[in-house]
């Protein structure tokens, strides 16, 4: 892979100094939000995001770094460092050629550096949930329609399916892949999740401020980041090859910015596999496949006006299975975890994170080069997001992963990482 140290050195520099220039127009610790709210008194950056908004384009841009090391444990000792840039652009027709409800968007990915888990912490999960194969490549171009009110919306084009389906709004802090897109979804199938789009259909219906469904048929063979979709734009369409179906429902309660209340999102969801295919580390074809999933995203305090202590605690629970351990790496998976935002009274939007995620592993699974394994791979995760302000922030965390990669020749993995990340 091409590293592109130097590139990465100029733009770690450039994000990081921009983001201080603009230290003295932001506010920190102006309420009780899991992302800061832009503060009042804006900036250079915050008055040309306004002035093309306004026009109906609206531009993104945010580079994520980290150092990561591999302190003890898994395959062997070592620190590496990657980065992220993504950039972005979203046309609103409303306001620039008066198509009411229509947007067109699209965004690129330059991921580089190199990972800590191939070659040192071991784990199948991913360390690094920016990890991703090295170039340039666009990730998703599509466009939307809003209908009757904005209740419906349509969308087509090359979507990656985690950035609308089976999130969690508590878990995203945290750092390990497997936190994020949960490994039932991502190593059972082709499903288009990051850092790879896929072309597909979603239908979207929010009935009201509480309810939403939304189903999405998506391409089950949308191309592999490292060989046949290298730059993002084979655009692969083979009905043949098998269709992914994803629908999914939930429920809100006390998600307006006004309200006192706690907070709390609730979803079920679920997938079908259409296509035949190979699972890696499981011998043999598979015929079709199907799982299921459950997301509790709860706040369990909010501060009220004048009282000390953190602004909200929150919790999240995430329960995934896709049973069929013939034709499923990963047939289960759990996870739990707590998010506490203004845990010092300075800092009201920093955001502490703690965190558990427990990954079955199937009876036919075959690790390289091994005979046997554990039958799991688990890991724990700390993490403190200090937010300097609305562009910028720094991240230390820490996780320690038993049985990495499920290889009993492989010691519990002790994994640090110090990641910063700036948006426009």
């Amino acid at each position: 892979m091409n590293r592109g140290s130097d590139r990465t050195l100029r733009v770690s520099f450039f994000c990081v100094l921009a983001a201080l220039l603009n230290v003295s127009n932001a506010e920190c610790g102006s309420g009780p939000a899991a992302s800061p709210d832009a503060s009042p008194n804006q900036g250079l950056l915050e008055q040309i995001h306004a002035s093309t908004e306004d026009r109906g384009l609206t531009l993104g841009a945010e580079y994520t770094g980290e150092v990561v090391a591999n302190l003890t444990g898994g395959i062997s000792r070592g620190a590496t460092y990657e980065g992220l840039l993504r950039l972005s652009l979203k046309l609103d027709l409303g306001k620039l050629v008066g198509w009411n409800g229509a947007t067109i968007y699209v965004s690129a990915l330059d991921p580089h550096g190199e990972g800590i888990s191939r070659e040192h912490s071991g784990d199948l999960n991913i360390a690094s949930n920016i990890d991703a194969y090295n170039g340039f490549r666009l990730y998703e171009f599509w466009f939307q329609q809003k209908l009757f009110g904005d209740a419906l919306s349509i969308r087509v084009g090359q979507m990656s399916a985690d950035q609308e389906f089976f999130l969690s709004t508590y878990s995203a802090l945290f750092l390990n892949s497997g936190l994020g897109t949960m490994p039932t979804i991502s190593f059972n199938n082709k499903l288009p999740v990051y850092p790879v789009g896929g072309l597909g259909i979603r239908l979207e219906y929010k009935p009201n401020d509480n309810f939403f469904y939304r189903i999405g048929i998506f391409d089950a063979d949308p191309g592999i980041q490292n060989t046949t979709d290298k730059q993002g734009t084979a655009f692969r369409l083979n009905l043949g090859s098998g269709v992914i179906l994803l629908g999914e429902a939930g429920y809100t309660r006390n998600s307006n910015p006004d309200s006192t209340g706690v907070a709390g999102t609730y979803k079920v969801g679920a997938w079908y596999d259409s296509s035949n295919e190979t699972t890696r580390h499981i011998p043999g074809m598979h015929n079709s496949d199907c799982g299921f999933y459950l997301i509790v995203d709860q706040m369990l305090y909010r501060k009220a006006p004048d009282v000390s202590g953190p602004s909200t605690v929150c919790t999240f629970l995430r329960f995934s299975a896709a049973p069929q351990q013939e034709r499923n790496l990963v047939p289960f998976y759990i996870d739990l975890g707590l998010d506490v935002t203004g845990p010092i009274p300075s800092r009201e939007k920093d955001i502490l994170g703690i965190a558990i995620g427990y990954t079955k592993l199937s009876d036919h699974f075959t690790p390289d080069h091994a005979s046997v394994h554990s039958g799991h791979e688990t890991v724990a995760e700390v993490s403190y997001k200090f937010q300097i302000n609305d562009h910028l922030f720094f991240q230390p965390d820490l996780q320690y992963i038993f049985d990495p990669g499920g290889d009993l020749r492989h010691h519990n993995a002790l994994v640090s990482a110090l990641r910063f990340d700036f948006t426009y």
